[in-house]
């Protein structure tokens, strides 16, 4: 029987468990997953990795057991891992977010002294607070890794800037930045000293993500009730503003007003759906647009011909990455990721934010030059084997692991 989620206990371990040996066991540790974002991927690709290289893989996260079951991603990692729960509270002062900040450290504490790592991983620098109080109990290097832009706006950047002046590893001992963009915004807005720093890629199996053949293009396009001749964008991520929607609704609508009809999957699922599908209506455009929920995005790939990504915030675009190891043509905003991923006009666009009329004639661009897009598709593909499959990127977040837990020279605690 799954453990409460108020208990330290995880699935196959207990906070009574003998302890372990301190050597090649990674605990991730991350606020909430949806199931169907970039970085539950991401951290499937990575736990498989390491396991295949001899590590023990922990996670402490605050989805409950039930929640975890319900999703094929969730339920991977929890069956793939020595799993904790711990209630992590969204950074908001509250009293309730209080009360379920102390069971987290007792929860934290406990998880500790169970799984022993000789890493820690975060996947999200709300979190660092948490480590930071119980150092002397993790006793090993703690790294850190935000998966979307900090906003300097916010307090709560704008306060670990400050702290981490006077103590240097608040926010971690390292940090791994996941695109050129993230690691400027480590420097610039946390302060973060660049000796501690390094960038590594999201690591993508090149095998499952690759061009479709005649046969699989057919049954992709079926699969979404599409005919072969359509013209069709793709644009997977959480139904939210935040990833460009309404911008792309405007660009279909001009397009359409210009004579170009062009189908487009929004792959998905978000607490913005309905919101966003009736923006999609307001604008007279939901007969081009599927919402087909939360789907495999190898198929979306397969199925279109563009695959764009409006957002204002991003930490990487891991979706980007794979689209263009599909051969797909990549139109994206300025966001992070973009320097890694993007040669404008060469394997892809870039189109301003917020700006629609940009990004319709990217469409049309591609749209009307079919010799041109299948060329910037191969380039695409190619220039997206070279910097992010697997064995590159999770062979370099390998050896990070392994030269900071057999570092003698830091101590850390």
């Amino acid at each position: 029987m799954p453990a409460p989620p108020d208990s330290p206990q995880a699935r196959g371990t207990s906070a009574s468990s003998k302890p372990m040996g301190r050597s090649n066991r990674l605990l991730i540790a991350v606020r909430y997953l949806w199931g169907d974002e970039g970085i539950s991927t991401q951290l499937i690709e990575v736990v498989r990795y390491l396991r295949s290289h001899g590590w023990r893989v922990g996670l402490i996260w605050s989805v409950p057991p039930a929640e975890s079951a319900g999703s094929d991603n969730l339920a991977w990692l929890a069956e793939h891992t020595d799993t904790f729960y711990a209630p992590f509270p969204e950074p908001r002062l509250t009293f309730q977010s209080f009360r379920r900040a102390i069971r987290s450290i007792g929860a934290l504490r406990d998880a500790l002294l169970a799984f022993q790592p000789s890493v820690i991983h975060l996947h999200s620098l709300s979190l660092s607070p948490f480590f930071f109080l119980l150092r002397k109990t993790a006793k090993c290097p703690i790294a850190a890794t935000a998966h979307i832009e900090p906003d300097p706006n916010r307090i709560d950047v704008r306060l670990s800037s400050i702290i981490t002046k006077f103590f240097p590893s608040y926010l971690g001992d390292y940090f791994v930045a996941t695109s050129v963009k993230m690691e400027e915004a480590y420097l610039n807005y946390l302060n973060l000293p660049i000796s501690k720093t390094c960038i590594i890629h999201y690591g993508i199996d090149t095998d499952r993500f690759r061009p479709p053949t005649s046969e699989e293009f057919r049954t992709a396009r079926a699969a979404f009730g599409l005919a072969l001749d359509e013209r069709v964008l793709c644009l997977v991520g959480r139904l939210d503003p935040i990833k460009g929607h309404p911008v792309l609704f405007r660009a279909l609508s001009e397009l359409s007003q210009n004579g170009l009809e062009v189908r487009a999957i929004c792959a998905g699922e978000g607490g913005f759906k309905e919101e966003i599908k009736s923006r999609a209506k307001s604008l007279g455009v939901d007969h081009l647009v599927l919402f087909p929920g939360f789907c495999d995005p190898q198929t979306v790939y397969w199925a279109s011909n563009v695959n764009v990504l409006p957002s204002f915030r991003e930490g990487f675009a891991l979706v980007i990455a794979e689209g263009m190891l599909a051969g797909v043509v990549p139109v994206r905003t300025p966001a992070a990721g973009v320097q890694d991923q993007i040669r404008d006009g060469e394997n892809g666009f870039v189109v301003p934010f917020d700006d629609s009329s940009a990004l319709a004639q990217r469409i049309a661009d591609l749209f009307s030059d079919e010799q041109r897009r299948h060329r910037m598709g191969r380039a695409a593909r190619r220039f997206a084997a070279e910097r992010f499959g697997r064995e590159q990127s999770l062979g370099r977040l390998l050896d990070f692991y392994q030269k900071i837990q057999s570092s003698a020279s830091h101590t850390f605690y």
